[in-house]
């Protein structure tokens, strides 16, 4: 018989293996019904053994993926759109499932508008913030930094540090309430969606980055969506 450790150490690594095949057919769009939740429980599962490496995304992720659950993630763009088409069927749409694919995607606006409302807020209480040298740290330091030359050149001119600062902070605070407008709501977008990028970049935290770009996509619109598939089949 093996070991209880080794039991358990097969048990985590087939767990493991069924995560990434979950993860892998919840984005290609494959009977995302079904898939969502079970892809939820899990990563959820995983997640719970590595408390001590988890970050701001990881937990994000969960609470998105909870709001997944009730969406229509299949509707286009997936694998059993493409299914569809090909077969010549139609979806039948019901009126609950598209009530329910509105809300989630409330929610998921919703729980943005908290996740940068708060952050904001909590950076603006702090000096560092205050007197605009709070990313000052994080870029230079060597636990994050990947780029050495990159930090030295972000870092070199103290008012850049200071405008990197400031503009966070405020785009942060003010993301919710520029939502409203449309003009408004592209800058933020804009500002927004180059933050996880900076981030990725500069301080080598690749996967919380993805996450909150994943979220952010939210925002953009059906139109630009269409405009980026054509661009693509043009290709």
């Amino acid at each position: 018989m093996l070991a209880p450790n080794h039991r358990w150490g097969g048990l985590f690594a087939v767990w493991y293996v069924g995560a990434i095949l979950l993860s892998i057919l919840f984005v290609a769009g494959w009977q995302t019904r079904i898939v969502t939740p079970l892809f939820f429980i899990f990563y959820t599962a995983i997640n719970a053994q590595n408390t001590p490496v988890s970050d701001g995304g990881n937990y994000f992720i969960r609470i998105m993926l909870i709001y997944m659950i009730f969406a229509d993630l299949s509707r286009s763009w997936s694998v059993d759109s493409w299914l569809r088409k090909r077969s010549g069927k139609k979806k039948r749409e019901f009126e609950v499932v598209t009530v329910l694919h509105n809300v989630v995607l409330c929610l998921v606006v919703a729980q943005l508008c908290q996740v940068y409302l708060e952050a904001g807020l909590y950076k603006v209480q702090g000096n560092l913030c205050q007197n605009g040298t709070a990313m000052y740290y994080p870029v230079s330091s060597e636990a994050y930094g990947i780029f050495p030359w990159l930090s030295n050149l972000i870092t070199m001119d103290s008012w850049v540090v200071s405008l990197i600062t400031y503009v966070t902070v405020v785009a942060q605070i003010a993301f919710p309430s520029m939502l409203f407008n449309k003009i408004s709501r592209r800058i933020a977008l804009v500002l927004i969606l180059g933050m996880p990028i900076g981030i990725a970049i500069v301080m080598r935290l690749p996967f919380f980055s993805g996450i909150m770009a994943s979220a952010d996509a939210v925002l953009v619109s059906i139109a630009t969506w269409i405009t980026i598939r054509t661009w693509l089949a043009s290709r």
